[in-house]
């Protein structure tokens, strides 16, 4: 198989493991990658929808479900009047900890059984592809 057969394949499997995890938590992929995206001390909600690679109005629906689940709060931005700050509630960041934590251990742990000689090489790999496909404009940040 080609390599991008080899990443779309690998793509497949992971969003099933992330899936997994997330039904876990009781929230859809889509809100943790938003959890996961959120610093402790807050985002500005156009911030974050461009960090997401998401259109502002897709953000704000989402934010809206993620605030009647609790696993958000917003509040008024002190410097812009216009736009809200988005940040974790106690519920969130329990969920957040959690997943970077189940996430973490299971990645480890594949990593492990694989046959890679040098793990190192391997992250430095992953971090170029990031790398190009930020530089050729492949995704918004």
């Amino acid at each position: 198989m080609s390599i991008p057969g080899q990443l779309l394949s690998f793509i497949r499997q992971y969003r099933i493991y992330l899936d997994k995890i997330c039904r876990l938590e009781g929230i859809t992929p889509q809100q943790a990658f938003i959890i996961l995206a959120i610093p402790f001390d807050g985002i500005r909600i156009h911030s974050l929808a461009l960090n997401m690679g998401l259109h502002i109005s897709t953000m704000t629906r989402n934010i809206k479900k993620m605030e009647k689940l609790k696993l958000l709060n917003r509040t008024l931005d002190l410097l812009d009047k216009r736009s809200s700050i988005i940040s974790l509630s106690k519920y969130g960041r329990s969920i957040k900890i959690s997943i970077e934590t189940n996430h973490e251990k299971n990645i480890n742990k594949i990593i492990g059984l694989c046959d890679i000689k040098n793990q190192l090489e391997f992250l430095n790999s992953i971090e170029s592809l990031s790398w190009e496909m930020k530089k050729n404009n492949m995704i918004n940040e």
